[in-house]
């Protein structure tokens, strides 16, 4: 007898050749075991396909997808389209999911009658797998609902019938998930674990060999969807002295830029903010910098 999964996990992958069998191991581990994998993959070249035919043959959880490489927000959209669990999780196919991290969600689920998304901290790895960095855990477990910008996607698991209520991923817009969030904030409450629930992998050749490529779109993406908007509605308040002097010493990642490239971030930054008062400029910055990009905090 087959019994319906409840969660449905969502995998883009593209050229995943070197970490996708961690990343399924992970899912496949869990101390919660009734999901389905949904693995959508844009036509990769490397041989991450035979990796995901022999894992499809092993396991009659995992589907396997085609799609024709248009991008992640396509990839989801067509996950989220083909699942058929009540729940739908995240992952990418280059991270690690801690074992517990579905039945951890799902029991907030059970506890909180109209919680609609589940998230978590990540723990920063690199490419060996060692551990270089954490975001910061959040002060309240429950997120204030205007701050959707501190969602770590890869970490997210939602109700599917408030995903499909809010009209989904939309390929055609960067940022796809900002937008997703700030639809669904309207329809329940968001809640933010606050240990880490994913090893998120930053790439030591993604950040120093093709940091303008890959990175910066990225950064790019995120400065213009996190920043703009949620600066205007709200002023937070830390010891920004305390928090620059203790972590940006420290920081692995960001000393792989150039000086140069930082240079470029920072007159970026400038050019943002502008013409906001220099108060919120400093005090949104550090705030915004700490939470969303959590690989400037390194132990």
């Amino acid at each position: 007898m087959n019994i319906a999964p409840l969660v449905s996990v969502i995998m883009p992958s593209y050229n995943s050749k070197k970490y996708i069998k961690k990343a399924i191991d992970s899912v496949l581990e869990q101390t919660y075991s009734n999901f389905e994998l949904i693995i959508v993959d844009g036509n990769s070249t490397d041989g991450t396909l035979d990796i995901l035919d022999e894992y499809k043959k092993q396991d009659r959880r995992i589907k396997v997808i085609q799609d024709e490489g248009r991008g992640i927000g396509a990839a989801l959209q067509l996950g989220c389209q083909i699942a058929s669990g009540k729940f739908i999780a995240r992952m990418d196919s280059d991270d690690i999911a801690i074992n517990t991290r579905f039945e951890k969600q799902l029991k907030i689920f059970h506890s909180i009658p109209n919680l609609i998304l589940v998230a978590s901290p990540v723990i920063y790895i690199n490419e060996d797998d060692s551990i270089v960095g954490y975001s910061f855990p959040y002060t309240n477990k429950r997120i204030i609902q205007e701050k959707v910008y501190l969602i770590a996607h890869p970490t997210v698991m939602m109700k599917k019938d408030a995903y499909v209520k809010a009209g989904g991923y939309q390929p055609l817009l960067r940022a796809e998930d900002y937008f997703l969030w700030n639809r669904m904030r309207l329809m329940g409450e968001f809640y933010i674990f606050k240990e880490p629930l994913i090893k998120y992998r930053l790439l030591q050749d993604s950040l120093s060999h093709t940091l303008d490529d890959n990175f910066n779109k990225k950064l790019g993406r995120k400065l213009e969807s996190y920043f703009i908007k949620p600066i205007i509605s709200e002023i937070d308040i830390i010891e920004i002295n305390d928090f620059i002097s203790t972590n940006l010493p420290k920081n692995r990642i960001i000393s792989h830029m150039s000086s140069k490239r930082k240079i470029r971030l920072f007159s970026f930054l400038k050019i943002i903010f502008k013409f906001l008062p220099l108060n919120i400029f400093v005090v949104k910055f550090v705030i915004s910098i700490k939470n969303v990009f959590g690989f400037l905090y390194v132990k």
